[in-house]
């Protein structure tokens, strides 16, 4: 009860005294259009942190997926080629079939040092494909598998720095 209306049950007079509100009026109405607009906004950006974080980890495993892929083939191609060499003897009639696997292995890793989407910088950054080819063309000319081994194990530990600079990202 205000002090008013009890002085004038008393048979007092009634004094005119302002209330202070509480709160600003803006206040109020702020409370009361946030009330059910809060929560709303609270699911968007939680939404929006959540498919952000998904984005990133998707990126992050494709990432990791194209250094697999490139290393395997890489792999794959430096075998072949060290096994078709010229140099070691073939079965007669064998020379087509393993010349046909070093051209295979060979035109696979150039397909997949150039066709890297979401790694392409990174490949072209580090000499990949230059390194490859340097390495190629002086196993052609020496057939010394143990210099092109010492040229693919440069090769291998600089995509191993790449996969796992990608995967700390995350």
């Amino acid at each position: 009860m205000t002090a008013g209306f009890v002085n004038s049950l008393k048979g007092g007079q009634t004094s005119h005294m302002h209330e202070v509100p509480l709160m600003p009026l803006w206040v109020t109405l702020f409370l009361t259009i946030w009330a059910p607009v809060g929560p709303l906004v609270g699911i968007g950006i939680g939404h929006y942190l959540s498919r952000s974080q998904q984005r990133r980890q998707w990126l992050a495993d494709n990432e990791v997926k194209e250094w697999r892929e490139l290393l395997t083939t890489l792999t794959t191609s430096f075998i072949a080629t060290v096994q078709t060499d010229d140099k070691i003897p073939k079965v007669p009639g064998e020379e087509i079939e393993s010349l046909k696997r070093k051209l295979q292995a060979r035109n696979l890793v150039n397909e997949v040092l150039t066709n890297r989407i979401f790694i392409a910088g990174e490949v072209r950054d580090r000499g990949l494909f230059t390194r490859w080819k340097t390495a190629l063309g002086r196993f052609d000319q020496d057939h010394d598998p143990e210099t092109f081994g010492t040229a693919f194990g440069e090769l291998s530990a600089l995509i191993l720095m790449g996969a796992r600079a990608h995967i700390r990202k995350v």
